[in-house]
């Protein structure tokens, strides 16, 4: 609601309607939840106990959950829930392997506070994710990395020791419960008493995927997230026009990290189709970097205007109720929506603004874009001022709406 810039007496709409009432529903199911409050089992002397954290996130929150584990003389396994703490993702784009850091960090500083509260030592803690990504970071030197994640990896270095870190697969991840919502009639047992390995001896528990790490950072200039494209883009067809984006724009929050990310790709996925002798090295030159946003937007066209897009391969008029009907949509040598209006009679134009290519609404794609000339236009208030910006090669549906969500 706070998001929607509602005030206090203005009318719902009727999704957050839905919302609300769902959520005040559940408030009277909340007697039904008895918390196991002992950590101990009432009989037996235990011989050792653990900590175990989890830590998860998502686009919609961040999460950190700890276990007491206790083994006993006569070789009883207790697991019990310790404490909990989430946040609500910033409003501001960030990628989820930063909200997975993010709440690596919120885990640490919880562990801290349990074990300062129990008397315990951070040796008897172990600290579990599901992301590799923030298991290649703790495990590597911080200043290999930009401020955010250095900061980030530093304080959880020194409060404990990258051999704590561990893997643990999504599914055995009790706090993925908290990062995606779970209603109370969703509640599973496994919250309260951990998951179920954890009551088993550790030979049976999730390896972990990450044996060493090169310490030699450096010499890695491919950026850790091109290794999560999908190898199955290895089998696609080979034709420029037809290759689609392999990575998830909404895993990033600028337009030139996505672009150089995407140019990394290629020029991998170029490589691997040839001899050692004929493989490019060195930094990106100009032409990949403008395929790699050639592929992106083209990939953000077909799906918001797919129908379009087939009618205009088809040679085909579009339908009457089509969005780019006024606006006379061509396909460009490159595969990419252009607008085709009077302006393409001015010759003394450049040729993008005499065929600007179009972007859709409510695309994360146009979204970055609008960010990247708001930052290269110094943070300019005013529509008009970001809007002639991008007139100058694009053509945004509804661009002041689109920017002013933005600004």
């Amino acid at each position: 609601m706070w998001n929607a810039s509602l005030d206090w007496d203005d009318p719902l709409s009727d999704g957050l309607v839905m919302k609300a009432e769902k959520w005040l529903k559940e408030l009277t199911e909340l007697s039904l939840i008895a918390v196991p409050r002992c950590l101990r089992l009432c009989h037996g002397e235990f011989v050792s106990t653990y900590l175990h954290t989890f830590v998860d996130a998502s686009q919609d929150a961040y999460v950190a959950v700890v276990y007491q584990r206790c083994i006993y003389e006569d070789g009883n396994v207790s697991v019990r829930f310790v404490t909990v703490k989430s946040k609500v993702a910033p409003l501001t784009a960030v990628s989820v392997p930063r909200l997975e850091l993010m709440g690596a960090v919120l885990g640490t500083r919880l562990t801290l506070s349990v074990i300062s509260a129990l008397e315990l030592d951070i040796e008897q803690c172990t600290f579990l994710t599901d992301s590799m990504n923030v298991l290649c970071w703790i495990k590597a030197r911080s200043r290999s990395f930009k401020p955010f994640v250095a900061n980030r990896i530093g304080e959880i270095q020194s409060a404990s020791y990258p051999r704590q870190w561990f893997y643990v697969p999504t599914e055995s991840n009790p706090a993925d419960m908290i990062s995606r919502g779970v209603s109370v009639s969703q509640e599973d047992n496994v919250w309260w008493s951990g998951p179920h390995y954890l009551h088993q001896v550790e030979s049976q528990w999730p390896k972990q995927k990450i044996e060493k790490q090169d310490t030699d950072m450096e010499k890695k200039k491919l950026n850790k997230e091109v290794v999560n494209f999908s190898y199955s883009f290895l089998t696609e067809t080979i034709d420029c026009k037809d290759i689609q984006c392999c990575l998830d724009p909404e895993t990033y929050s600028n337009w030139i990290r996505l672009v150089r990310v995407q140019a990394w790709v290629n020029r991998f996925l170029h490589n691997c189709r040839l001899k050692v002798m004929d493989r490019l090295a060195g930094e990106l030159n100009a032409e990949e970097i403008e395929g790699a946003e050639t592929q992106i937007i083209r990939t953000a066209q077909k799906c918001e205007f797919h129908c379009e897009y087939t009618l205009l391969k088809q040679n085909k008029p579009l339908e009457q109720n089509s969005k780019l009907l006024c606006l006379n949509p061509v396909i460009d040598e490159d595969g990419l929506l252009r607008c085709d209006g009077r302006l393409k009679y001015a010759e003394f134009l450049p040729y993008d603004v005499r065929y600007p290519i179009i972007l859709p609404r409510n695309n994360y794609v146009t979204t970055l874009i609008i960010k990247y000339y708001h930052e290269k236009g110094n943070h300019v208030t005013g529509t008009n001022h970001t809007l002639s910006m991008i007139s100058s090669r694009f053509w945004i549906i509804s661009a002041r709406e689109e920017i002013r969500k933005w600004e």
